[in-house]
């Protein structure tokens, strides 16, 4: 929930922003939110921590446990922003639905083809390990259903 300009209390608005690695999920969310909206993004997560891309099981579950934290707080109205982004990749079509259902976000999925994907990730000078990256984007579109 927030207040608008007017004095008026609505309730955010949650987009679920769904694609494969190098999709262009984060761009397409940088091009669209407004001052103010709320970015949930892990890869995100992980940077505000100052953790390297490739982390100790431990690590990540803390930061999947940080993640579930701020779900709960979207779920109860907790967020006081106009928009909430939430990038995941999501391939499973069924784990989208669900995660869709439990944020009540709309579903932004960027169906960018597998060669473009494996082009910018290669491209992109912030993926320093590219054998990886071939790997999660292989692994990605192996799941999308």
């Amino acid at each position: 929930m927030y207040f608008t300009s007017s004095g008026e209390y609505r309730q955010s608005k949650v987009y679920l922003v769904c694609g494969a690695p190098a999709s262009g999920k984060s761009t397409y969310v940088a091009q669209h939110k407004k001052d103010g909206d709320l970015i949930v993004d892990l890869d995100l997560l992980r940077q505000a921590l100052g953790a390297p891309h490739k982390t100790s099981q431990l690590f990540t579950e803390l930061l999947l446990s940080i993640r579930e934290t701020i779900y709960k707080e979207i779920i109860a109205e907790h967020i006081n922003c106009e928009n909430i982004w939430v990038i995941s990749g999501l391939a499973d079509s069924d784990e989208r639905q669900r995660t869709a259902h439990r944020l009540n976000a709309e579903i932004i999925f960027i169906n960018t083809p597998y060669e473009e994907c494996l082009r910018r990730a290669e491209k992109d000078s912030t993926r320093k390990d590219k054998v990886t990256q071939k790997y999660i984007i292989n692994k990605y579109f192996d799941k999308l259903t």
